[in-house]
């Protein structure tokens, strides 16, 4: 650790000193350079006079080296990141004490500006297996897609007979800090905390159980999660105690469930890619199971490519909810399935991003469903 901070710091720090005569070994080290330099830039220029007339008759221009300092950047960043690999080998051996890492995440995370207004993302029109009720389009495919920012108090109702779904992802401890606004279901795509993998397990189990409470206050009668990559802390416990710890939602992982309200079939996984630290549910291919079959609702933490070619070979979901990639946030249409990307948190990590709101209409309505069982 202390040889890679140390190249780092010669390396960053080497142009400021270059005219600092009063240090002779640095004056050493330094004229050495220079006189290497020279020499190699001489070599250079006889070797661009001894291919000139080559390269006139057309012959293939030599592959010219890298520059020294193109070559310095890139030796000092390759130092920066073993620093910061060293780093973080040594915070997962020896975990980072609460309170510390308490001022870390309120500093990283930052704040829901007072003064700024609560905006959701409005997907105009009902998302139904035979057409988008919006008048516009005979087919989801065909349809135009248009999103709406509007101030939550402008919120229009939902249609009779539809199913009103909000969805927030990365929210990375900061969920009180989100305003939901009033719905049928709401899904909530992993990255609960910020990084469990660094601290005591204690302070992942602290932070859930307050997102577990925060969980019974919104307004939506059914509450579907799954976990994320920043979830070490839930990933680590056993599967009962994990859908204990969350006791207030439906917790997903490679599963289904049909929500009895609501009527709808919903798939969960929280698989996801990456290469930081935090990799609770990162594994080198998405495992995903049968029972995503004729699915309705889809929610993930990541929607891979892999995600999406196993579970749409078996599924037309109407509804694909995820977050994980903060700068993605939006929705597009593919065929017949909305994307969303509902990731609260920015770039940054402050929790300034909209929730989406998505009307859908179920295949089986919740009386359909009551009726069946």
């Amino acid at each position: 650790l202390k040889v890679c901070w140390a190249r780092a710091r010669l390396l960053s720090c080497e142009r400021a000193y270059v005219g600092a005569a009063s240090e002779p070994a640095l004056g050493m080290v330094l004229g050495r350079r220079a006189m290497a330099a020279a020499a190699s830039a001489e070599a250079a220029t006889v070797a661009a006079s001894s291919v000139a007339p080559s390269l006139e008759e057309g012959a293939p221009r030599p592959a010219a080296e890298p520059s020294q300092p193109a070559a310095r950047r890139k030796e000092k960043r390759g130092c920066f990141q073993q620093f910061k690999r060293c780093l973080s080998r040594i915070a997962s051996i020896v975990k980072v004490p609460e309170c510390i890492w308490d001022a870390f995440v309120e500093r990283r995370c930052g704040r829901f500006p007072l003064d700024a207004p609560r905006l959701v993302d409005f997907v105009v029109g009902v998302q139904s297996k035979g057409a988008q009720e919006d008048g516009t389009a005979s087919s989801p495919s065909a349809s135009p897609l248009e999103v709406r920012r509007i101030p939550l108090e402008e919120l229009p109702p939902k249609a009779p007979g539809t199913v009103r779904f909000v969805v927030v992802s990365d929210t990375h401890e900061r969920h009180r800090e989100v305003v939901v606004p009033p719905g049928d279901v709401l899904l909530h795509c992993g990255d609960i905390l910020m990084s469990s993998s660094l601290t005591w397990q204690g302070r992942g189990l602290r932070v859930l159980a307050d997102f577990n409470d925060w969980l019974s206050t919104v307004p939506c009668r059914e509450r579907v999660v799954v976990g994320g990559n920043h979830d070490w802390a839930l990933e680590q416990l056993p599967i009962a105690q994990q859908k204990q710890m969350l006791s207030a939602a439906t917790l997903l992982h490679d599963e289904c469930v049909s929500l009895p309200m609501s009527g709808v079939k919903v798939y969960g996984n929280a698989h996801s890619t990456g290469h930081s630290h935090n990799r609770a549910w990162q594994t080198n291919e998405a495992k995903v199971s049968s029972c995503c079959a004729d699915a309705e609702v889809v929610v993930t933490h990541h929607s891979t490519w892999s995600l999406q070619e196993a579970v749409l070979a078996q599924a037309k979901p109407l509804l694909w909810a995820s977050g994980h990639a903060h700068e993605a946030h939006g929705a597009v249409r593919r065929g017949s399935t909305l994307f969303v990307n509902a990731a609260i948190s920015n770039a940054k990590y402050n929790p300034v991003q909209a929730p989406f709101v998505v009307d859908i209409r179920p295949s089986f309505p919740a009386e359909a469903v009551a009726c069946r069982s």
